[in-house]
């Protein structure tokens, strides 16, 4: 998911939605504003549920 960047901070939007989505448990790697899915191949609904609902809440915070 491609993230729109920040004035004078290419990258700096990506990183911050990286760093929030670990601390609510999800691990979202991002390359510069860049955010990368990469879930385990073998993963419950449940989990895929989780990850997307955690990736909603960071990104409605780093607009």
């Amino acid at each position: 998911m491609e993230l729109a960047p920040r004035p004078g901070a290419v990258g700096a939007r990506g990183f911050e939605a990286h760093l929030k989505a670990f601390e609510k448990g999800a691990y979202i790697r991002c390359t510069g504003d860049i955010l990368a899915f990469a879930p385990p191949l073998i993963i419950q609904k449940s989990e895929i549920d989780q990850l997307f609902s955690v990736a909603r809440e960071v990104l409605k915070t780093v607009a």
